[in-house]
């Protein structure tokens, strides 16, 4: 565990990512095998970037969270809508401004067996001739 943990820091340094933790301090250790309590609290994010045929690049984060509901799939988007008690509802809103002001289109999706997929495309810079 230590291990990975250490890797996964040094990529994420490199590559300049926030990663961002909300741990309640409160809580006590619990009693069991740590090994299978972390197959069952999977907590995975997959960033993945590809080239498309249509000149553009797509960057995916997929997560292995509880997914979203398909009847918010497209409402996400929109200013105020949010799912969250304290949300405000601009988050998702702004971030499909920023990538389509960049000639790009950002959409969700739930994942294959659970979790939530994000996706978003942008144009290739044209390399200097």
């Amino acid at each position: 565990m230590r291990c990975s943990r250490w890797l996964v820091q040094g990529a994420v340094k490199r590559h300049d990512i926030a990663v961002r933790t909300e741990l309640d301090a409160a809580i006590k250790p619990v009693i069991g095998n740590r090994i299978q309590l972390q197959q069952v609290a999977d907590r995975t994010l997959l960033v993945k970037s590809e080239h498309e045929s249509s000149g553009q690049v797509r960057v995916t984060v997929e997560d292995s969270g509880t997914g979203i509901d398909p009847k918010h799939v497209e409402k996400i988007f929109g200013s105020f809508f949010t799912t969250k008690v304290d949300g405000i509802g601009m988050g998702l809103s702004i971030c499909r401004s920023i990538i389509e002001s960049h000639g790009g289109r950002l959409w969700a999706s739930s994942g294959r067996s659970r979790g939530a997929v994000f996706q978003f495309t942008l144009p290739k810079r044209p390399v200097p001739g």
